[in-house]
């Protein structure tokens, strides 16, 4: 395992294997104690192609909510499966450590209160959706009761034109009929 990086609690790995067999799963051991991180990014590439790891389909013997993960344990362990690779792989794995504790209790409380943070921000940003979309359907309304209002008024302005051009051409007629009268 080649360290890339570590700066603050973002990590970064790079790790090749080299095998014969055909790799299906990979096991990977993110810390030794109970904690809390983000996985980033994991691609995987080997000399024909190049994939980004969907994370849904990891296992882990921890929580997942989204990309963070939540493990009451000294041995984490996420498990990603459903791929299959031959010959020389590269795995990149970005993580982010959001913290560590070896008090059981005092990291699950962090995890829910994380977890019910999120939500809560979650809750927020689809009521702030919900309202917009709501403000654009309210407008939505308004617009087509102005174009059926501009439709009809183009529909009279029309009309009027339509009269005052007979009446221009009556007008025109009457003023012809008199010059012919006064000769």
């Amino acid at each position: 395992t080649q360290i890339i990086s570590n700066i603050m609690s973002e990590n970064k790995y790079e790790i090749i294997l080299e095998r014969s067999e055909e790799i299906r799963a990979i096991r990977i051991d993110p810390l030794d104690v109970n904690g809390i991180f983000r996985v980033k990014k994991i691609q995987i590439e080997s000399n024909d192609r190049k994939e980004t790891y969907n994370l849904k389909e990891c296992n882990c013997n921890g929580e997942v909510y989204e990309k963070f993960f939540f493990f009451e344990t000294d041995d984490p362990q996420l498990i990603l499966q459903s791929f299959h690779f031959e010959g020389k792989v590269c795995l990149k794995i970005i993580f982010e450590i959001i913290c560590v504790e070896e008090d059981k209790e005092k990291i699950r409380n962090l995890w829910n209160l994380f977890f019910m943070e999120r939500e809560k921000e979650k809750k927020i940003r689809k009521e702030k959706i919900n309202y917009l979309k709501t403000c654009i359907h309210t407008q939505c309304i308004e617009l087509e009761k102005r174009r059926l209002e501009l439709e009809h008024r183009m529909k009279k302005i029309n009309e009027i034109t339509i009269t005052v051009d007979k009446l221009k051409n009556e007008i025109k007629l009457k003023d012809e009929e008199l010059i012919r009268r006064q000769e």
